[in-house]
């Protein structure tokens, strides 16, 4: 089993162990609950085609960390870690 280093995919995981924090929207949408505020931001995975397995889809977040880096936050991780 790989350890987890990264905080970002660790405080993903800390989402992932409280109940009720991650709702499945869609086929590809989820809600994922705020750890600081009474808010929730939707994660998104896209298809794309021509990628290899291992990197079939982009992910996207609504929350500020994501739209600021560009790169995975926790709250995808969570959705990551769930499927």
């Amino acid at each position: 089993m790989q350890q987890l280093t990264n905080p970002r995919e660790l405080r993903g995981l800390a989402i992932l162990s409280q109940p009720n924090t991650i709702i499945q929207i869609s086929k590809n949408n989820w809600d994922v609950r705020s750890q600081s505020k009474d808010a929730y931001y939707q994660v998104t995975r896209t298809f794309v085609k021509g990628r290899d397995r291992q990197h079939l889809h982009d992910w996207s977040c609504t929350c500020p960390d994501y739209q600021a880096r560009g790169l995975p936050c926790k709250h995808i991780h969570a959705v990551q870690f769930s499927l």
